[in-house]
């Protein structure tokens, strides 16, 4: 290690530094939302990796728009302080990795320092409609960097981007990007907007990782798929998810009808057009298209529970409970699942089915007044007493 590494502070609030003897690059890991201080993504991954790496997590939603709390005050002096670990180590390269708002600002600071970026799920413009940022930035002043397109533009930067084929919006970001020349961006079949995860549990993050920090590329991914280059899928993908937010069923059915068309198997517009038709009580039509999305995406608790919700509606009672089941193990705490599985005991007549269903529910979701108003109204008609005291209180 050079001589001058104990001028570094290693370790704050916001940022861990991990020192490599010998290495000739800085890895730069910029965290995603909501993470606590000392927390920290792909931490796991970065220690086994031989070169220098440095975590940062912005302690805020903040975008990583006003610098990162305890190595510097905004932007500037945050890349001014990176720049000095970079000389001090000794660095030839340095490169920036993140998801979500990481990927923003790997992309934001990689661009201000000359590195390559790898960036998976991440929004093209701050506040976007339907971005992630336009959820969840908190604003504390003029953004420094509104806008990585117009960053792009100006600033070449060699980005890899990676986006989920089942996340509209991300694949909405991701189609503005790949507009730009020196961005490369991929879609992978199966993937939501948690991408590393998905890359993780099929062994595939770390290779990954390592290969693109070697300088080695990117290494082939079985699951890419043809949403971002099938002209009119995003569009129209971007534009029927726009519908279910105004809950304009008509309009989402014939946008994804429009994507389908340029990209048959698309899964964002499959999943669209499901619920499409199930929220116009077209349930046998919702049904085959809904079956078809859980079998092709087992691990989408989204696609999953409409698909419970359609078999529900055509009578398949047992059928809805094993999906309800299956989602509980993924996902215990789905209160809207223990809330099915109520209401799915009631119509058999199980009053204690139902009654241990719902105070779950309720248990989990305890600001529900649905929930709680139906446990009441099960207890009474056990001849329950009620007391200050159940447990889903």
């Amino acid at each position: 290690m050079p001589s001058h590494a104990s001028k570094i502070d290693f370790t704050g609030p916001s940022h861990h530094l991990r020192p490599y003897d010998g290495a000739k690059r800085l890895v730069v890991f910029f965290g995603a939302k909501d993470l606590s201080f000392e927390k920290y993504n792909f931490f796991q991954t970065g220690r086994e990796l031989p070169e220098h790496c440095l975590f940062l997590n912005n302690g805020v939603n903040h975008w990583y728009q006003y610098g990162v709390p305890g190595v510097g005050a905004d932007f500037a002096t945050t890349v001014d302080a990176i720049k000095h670990w970079r000389d001090v180590l000794g660095v030839e390269e340095v490169l920036t990795i993140g998801t979500s708002m990481g990927g923003y600002g790997a992309i934001q600071y990689g661009a201000a320092l000359n590195a390559r970026v790898l960036a998976f799920a991440t929004d093209a413009r701050l506040m976007d409609k339907h971005s992630q940022s336009s959820r969840h930035f908190i604003k504390e002043g003029p953004p420094s960097c509104p806008d990585l397109c117009e960053l792009l533009a100006k600033t070449p930067t060699d980005v890899t981007l990676f986006a989920g084929e089942r996340d509209a919006v991300d694949l909405h970001s991701a189609s503005q990007f790949n507009r730009i020349d020196c961005v490369r961006a991929i879609s992978l079949i199966g993937s939501d907007h948690i991408l590393p995860t998905y890359l993780s549990r099929q062994a595939r993050l770390v290779p990954l990782l390592r290969s693109f920090v070697a300088g080695n590329g990117i290494p082939h991914q079985p699951d890419a798929g043809d949403a971002l280059t099938c002209h009119g899928y995003v569009e129209n993908a971007f534009a029927a998810f726009d519908a279910t937010q105004e809950q304009d069923w008509t309009r989402c059915e014939a946008a994804a009808r429009s994507a389908l068309e340029a990209y048959p198997h698309g899964e964002a517009a499959n999943l669209l057009l499901g619920r499409a038709l199930l929220q116009q009580d077209r349930v046998e039509d919702a049904l085959m298209r809904l079956a078809v999305c859980s079998a092709s995406q087992p691990d989408d608790i989204e696609a999953k529970t409409l698909l419970a919700l359609a078999l529900r509606r055509v009578g398949a009672r047992a059928q809805a409970r094993h999906v309800y089941d299956q989602i509980l193990l993924q996902k215990p705490g789905s209160h809207r699942s223990w809330y099915a599985l109520c209401i799915l005991a009631l119509d058999a007549g199980d009053l204690h089915a139902a009654l241990s269903a719902g105070r779950k529910a309720a248990k989990i979701f305890p600001s529900s007044k649905l929930y709680q108003d139906r446990v009441e109204n099960i207890e009474a008609r056990l001849g329950m007493q009620k007391t200050p005291d159940h447990k889903h209180r």
